[in-house]
């Protein structure tokens, strides 16, 4: 046990009984320094740990007031079914790896910076500050309360669930789950496959083209500007006062007015799938300055296969009116 002001520095430990690792706990302060260091509180409190160029090896259930690296080299390794809790404040640059059962828990302010964590498979969990995950990445599971996390590499995640935080992508992302739960928000920078997204009140962002293999429900805001989003299986139920924003951009048509096959949202159905459009559901459409449009208007097919229910659309700008289409199913609009 370490009373308050207390600091024990160790270079190298290791534990011989690792099933009852014997515990590291109290008011003061524990340092972790260039060797591999076989750590646990015990389930117990420790005001404070600081991971040096070496690796803090977690063999035991530990709840931690204040986790920090102090070197870019620095490596958290979270044993299989070992879960390490941070209370207050979990900081630095450094390296993050575990096994597919391990679990990282942070109830403080997290604004640590992974630079490297394509090593750890189990679960992160954050509720407050900002989360940076500079290389690839292959987790089961992403909690976020009031958190935010950055992907700046390919990211590869069982489930993301989301309350009232944020989580940008900004490279190409495969999620199996998709949860928007509260009001926050999810953007996709690049490519995103997901499995399946269920958007409570919050806003999903698909800056590129996206695929969605069993469908889902949004709540709030689909957002897909000038892209499509590929619907595989299933039902995408756009539910009760839910609002779909898309973008016509000046590149989707040619001086003539004709329509060109990229360059504006849209969603396609594919066979078997289903787009279930409930009340008062909002298309919000955005026009770009610069659109060309044919004498008699340019026909839009926004919806592409099987679909019930109708969107509402308010604005003033531009006449938007519903359309038959050339062929096949779907919604088409004449701008």
């Amino acid at each position: 046990k370490l009373g308050k002001g207390m600091t024990m520095t160790v270079t190298d430990m290791t534990q011989s009984n690792t099933t009852n690792a014997g515990g590291v706990y109290g008011d003061g302060a524990f340092t972790a320094g260039t060797g591999n260091i076989q750590f646990s509180t015990g389930g117990k409190y420790l005001a404070k740990a600081t991971i040096g160029s070496g690796t803090l090896n977690f063999i035991g259930n530990s709840n931690i007031g204040s986790l920090n690296y102090s070197a870019v080299t620095g490596t958290i390794n979270i044993a299989d079914n070992i879960t390490v809790s941070v209370g207050s404040d979990f900081s630095g640059i450094g390296i993050l790896t575990g096994g597919e059962s391990a679990q990282l828990h942070l109830s403080g302010n997290a604004n640590a910076v992974f630079n490297k964590a394509i090593d750890y498979k189990g679960k992160i969990s954050a509720d407050s500050g900002a989360l940076s995950f500079m290389s690839t990445t292959g987790f089961s599971e992403l909690t976020l309360d009031g958190a935010s996390a950055t992907f700046y590499d390919k990211a590869d995640i069982g489930l993301v669930s989301v309350k009232d935080g944020s989580s940008l992508f900004k490279l190409d992302a495969g999620i199996d789950t998709l949860n928007i739960t509260g009001s926050g928000s999810v953007k996709f920078n690049s490519t995103a496959a997901l499995n399946k997204m269920d958007v409570g009140a919050g806003t999903v962002v698909f800056a590129k083209d996206a695929s969605l293999k069993t469908g889902g429900s949004v709540g709030g805001v689909l957002d897909l500007g000038v892209n499509t989003l590929t619907v595989g299986s299933g039902n995408l139920v756009l539910n009760d006062n839910s609002r779909l924003k898309l973008t016509i951009s000046r590149d989707a048509t040619d001086v003539d007015g004709n329509v060109q096959s990229t360059g504006y949202g849209k969603i396609v159905m594919s066979s078997g799938s289903k787009l279930d459009i409930r009340s008062n559901v909002l298309m919000d459409l955005n026009v770009d300055y610069g659109l060309h449009t044919a004498k008699d208007g340019s026909v839009f097919r926004l919806v592409s296969g099987d679909r019930t229910g109708e969107f509402v659309f308010e604005n003033n700008r531009y006449s938007l009116v519903k359309a038959d289409c050339d062929a096949g199913t779907g919604m088409c609009y004449r701008l």
